[in-house]
């Protein structure tokens, strides 16, 4: 259910649905929040924007499927930049067609590691002349089969996810998981929502081609390549812990229509929440910003005292005291696409996610969103 771009909705107003699927990137942060996952799956633009990070993530694994699939004998640096360009363009003319997403426009402004991200894709996707592919590795001539974002489910479909790269060849089979970003913890471990990212895969593999992986490999932003060790019981243990904690989460939501009777699912920390779009709009986590002492995502709630239309298009919000009495600044450019911002009157209860402060005035970014407390 998509409502309109100026309504004001509570969280627990929200339709919820059974869920078909959890796919291996997103399980562990969903087992440790469901509540995000669940808000996750609605079609709310509220409680579900999108971000700078995630589409920039998807054009960059666009970009490696195309190297892999690619007819080419081989892909140059040129070749690579070109094809990330494109991408890219076309993901901002789809964002700026939106009336709230076009506020992501341009990523290379809105994501603060573009630069870095744009050159490990590039990086991944330049490769050499390769072997043709054939529909299966042939072991005796040595011949290796390559697939590249590879859509593979369980037998019963509860674990969905495409892996970035697989080879199977004489040397085994080997599933490969580009990131752009560090794989290992500050104790230089691998990190656990990695490792049971590939583990499921290794799962996946085993249901869905019915292979069992030789090797798991995480491919980091520099493209240095780290193994995780793995026991095939792990992943035999990993896909049927996944497939029974979705179903056991589809029996709450089947018991409900909506997201209220849902809250005691959210499980807020400021690991979990900082990068949940639907933080604006929970209640859990906007109790534990007042409750817990932690470094919490720059965001605000606050009460309008008043509001001013200025004469270049923008607007200014104060807030009565129990904000200390700081006014929010909005650049007309944001007017646009924070719908909310055109129902305020004194008296709203108003949150805004990710707020520059400088002294007693806070400033609208790219990366916030408005949101109207309905009373």
């Amino acid at each position: 259910m998509t409502l309109p771009f100026d309504s004001v909705i509570t969280i627990e107003e929200a339709p919820v649905e059974v869920i078909r699927s959890v796919s291996p990137s997103k399980y562990l942060a969903a087992k440790r929040c469901p509540l995000s996952f669940i808000a996750s799956k609605s079609n709310i633009w509220q409680f579900n924007p999108a971000t700078a990070a995630a589409i920039v993530g998807t054009v960059i694994h666009r970009l490696i499927e195309w190297s892999g699939k690619s007819n080419d004998n081989e892909i140059t640096s040129g070749q690579a930049e070109a094809k990330f360009d494109e991408l890219l363009a076309a993901a901002e003319a789809k964002l700026a067609a939106h009336p709230v997403n076009r506020r992501l426009v341009p990523l290379s402004v809105t994501d603060s590691r573009f630069p870095e991200k744009r050159h490990s894709a590039i990086k991944a996707s330049v490769r050499g002349p390769k072997q043709k592919r054939s529909d299966k590795p042939n072991y005796s001539s040595g011949k290796t089969l390559f697939m590249y974002e590879e859509g593979l489910m369980s037998k019963d479909g509860l674990v969905y996810g495409e892996i970035d790269k697989l080879v199977d060849g004489p040397h085994g089979l080997t599933i490969y998981d580009k990131k752009t970003c560090h794989v290992l913890d500050d104790e230089g471990y691998v990190k656990d929502e990695y490792r049971m990212q590939l583990l499921l895969y290794a799962g996946l593999v085993y249901e869905d081609m019915g292979k069992v992986a030789d090797r798991l490999v995480l491919v980091d932003r520099d493209d240095r390549e780290t193994d995780i060790r793995f026991e095939f019981q792990e992943v035999l243990d990993a896909m049927t812990v996944a497939s029974r904690w979705l179903t056991a989460l589809n029996k709450k939501i089947q018991l409900t229509p909506s997201v209220g009777q849902l809250l005691y699912l959210a499980q807020p920390s400021q690991d979990a929440c900082r990068f949940c779009p639907a933080r604006v709009a929970c209640p859990a986590y906007w109790n534990a910003r007042k409750e817990l002492n932690e470094e919490w995502p720059d965001d605000v709630e606050f009460v309008v005292d008043s509001f001013l239309r200025l004469g270049n298009g923008g607007m200014l919000v104060k807030s009565r005291p129990l904000s200390l009495g700081r006014t929010i600044r909005v650049f007309p450019e944001f007017i646009e696409y924070q719908p909310a911002l055109g129902l305020i009157e004194a008296g709203s209860r108003i949150r805004v996610t990710d707020v520059k402060t400088t002294g007693l005035q806070r400033t609208l970014t790219k990366r916030s969103v408005v949101y109207i407390i309905k009373s």
